[in-house]
């Protein structure tokens, strides 16, 4: 059981039948919802960092949708910190706990993904604009082979 490998957390497993991912996505938003209002509403004293544990397959990294629910949370009660942590599928719970117990200790990484075992974290990178227009090509414009 991974919530006895991490002292003080709280461990939720989302579980869904439905069909398709769409409506397996909307599930899981609804109960990670559910949990943060009910985290909201006991009043929390100090920090709650809310991780979110998923596969990294192409479908589980879909989940990493669910960061714009925990972008919004943290925007509107800035004690609420939350990431989306990707693993490798084949991970055990010993890996599972030292990652997300790595994670805790930098809140600010909102998507991270771990393949085989390289952590990778999403950022944001401005990208300078240029004022030239660029030239519009057409097909009989490139050279023939």
């Amino acid at each position: 059981d991974l919530e006895s490998l991490i002292t003080g957390s709280h461990c939720l497993t989302l579980e869904s039948k439905q069909r398709t991912f769409a409506s397996r996505f909307t599930e899981y938003a609804v109960s990670c919802f559910e949990l943060i209002k009910k985290i909201l509403k006991k009043k929390p004293q100090g920090k709650v960092l809310i991780q979110i544990l998923s596969a990294n397959t192409k479908e589980q990294s879909l989940l990493a949708g669910l960061s714009g629910l925990l972008k919004t949370v943290a925007l509107e009660n800035p004690k609420i910190n939350g990431q989306i942590i990707q693993v490798d599928p084949d991970e055990d719970l010993a890996s599972l706990a030292q990652k997300l117990q790595e994670n805790k200790n930098l809140p600010d990484d909102a998507i991270i993904r771990y393949k085989k075992e390289k952590r990778f974290v999403s950022v944001w990178e401005e990208l300078k604009v240029t004022r030239e227009k660029p030239k519009i090509r057409f097909k009989n414009d490139y050279p023939s082979s």
